[in-house]
């Protein structure tokens, strides 16, 4: 064979054995980023997994919280506490309103306001009726 025939095939031999190469080191490296990626995924289902194992671990902890009988009484004593405050604003604002609506009537018969027969008062007549100052004397 020929010198430059030589050249030739050593030259196509380096280039068949570089993409050899090339496709080897490729597949490897694909094979090695599947498992790296695995890896990672594997890592963070693990931290996803104890994340949701302690918190339910909490919540299961409250729960056995309020199954003691301090859970309890302090559920009761909650609800003592909150129904009886609650009857007491519902009462205070009924009680403001009717006192109110009593100030206005009273107020609009001695003004003169309302002085129509045919009107009825919606509560009814008040308790008292305010004098003027001049006919107490």
């Amino acid at each position: 064979m020929l010198p430059a025939n030589i050249a030739s095939l050593k030259q196509q031999g380096e280039l068949v054995a570089a993409e050899f190469l090339q496709e080897v080191l490729s597949e490897k490296m694909a094979t090695l980023a599947i498992k790296v990626s695995q890896s990672e995924l594997a890592e963070k289902f693990a931290a996803l997994d104890t994340n949701v194992t302690s918190s339910l671990q909490r919540i299961q902890i409250q729960l056995d919280e309020k199954k003691t009988i301090g859970g309890w009484m302090k559920d009761i004593g909650t609800a003592f506490v909150s129904s009886p405050a609650l009857a007491a604003i519902v009462g205070s604002i009924l009680t403001g309103y009717v006192g109110l609506a009593k100030l206005t009537a009273t107020t609009e018969k001695a003004v003169g306001i309302g002085a129509n027969p045919a009107h009825k008062p919606a509560l009814g007549e008040p308790v008292f009726t305010p004098s003027a100052p001049q006919e107490r004397e």
